[in-house]
């Protein structure tokens, strides 16, 4: 009886309906009207922009990474890991790269996994750029990695994008 007291006030359809449209219809409208606007010049400045990243994602290759000993780690120690990456056309702040950690489960993948987002550090050189990060371990063992280039998804529109993965 107290459930049925308490919760409708928290979990009912006018609640769940209006936090639709404030988080996804909302937002997703006015997206589309900025892409309507001009004759559809938002439009097509978006598949202007998907086109050139597609096209560059190509030149997109990691040149090296530097990554601590992640055997017999224990909770609270550090890893650290930079990673050059030669980003070709694209800029800095339009490549996500992360480092996948998890824990060795004797040949079937990693368990328990985590994905560090690494952050651009100095300058690019020749076209390549140097990301960095440390991630605090918070389970003891030994661990697997793995390094992911992929784009940030920074409108609605961007889920097209989000098939182009690079890992190394």
């Amino acid at each position: 009886k107290r459930s049925f007291a308490t919760l409708p006030g928290v979990f009912n359809t006018d609640r769940m309906v209006g936090e639709y449209a404030a988080r996804a219809y909302g937002p997703l409208l006015a997206a589309w009207d900025d892409l309507e606007r001009g004759r559809q010049a938002g439009a097509r400045r978006l598949a202007a922009r998907h086109e050139r990243l597609r096209r560059s994602f190509e030149q997109l290759s990691l040149r090296s990474a530097r990554i601590g000993d992640l055997s017999r780690l224990k909770s609270g120690d550090t890893i650290e890991v930079e990673v050059d990456l030669h980003l070709g056309d694209l800029h800095p702040e339009e490549v996500l790269v992360e480092l996948v950690l998890g824990h060795h489960s004797h040949g079937a993948g990693l368990n328990n996994m985590s994905a560090v987002r690494l952050g651009p550090r100095g300058e690019e050189r020749e076209g390549v750029q140097t990301y960095t990060g440390h991630h605090n371990v918070e389970l003891s063992g030994d661990y697997g990695y793995g390094i992911r280039a992929r784009f940030p998804e920074t409108s609605p529109f961007d889920l097209t994008l989000r098939n182009l993965v690079r890992w190394a």
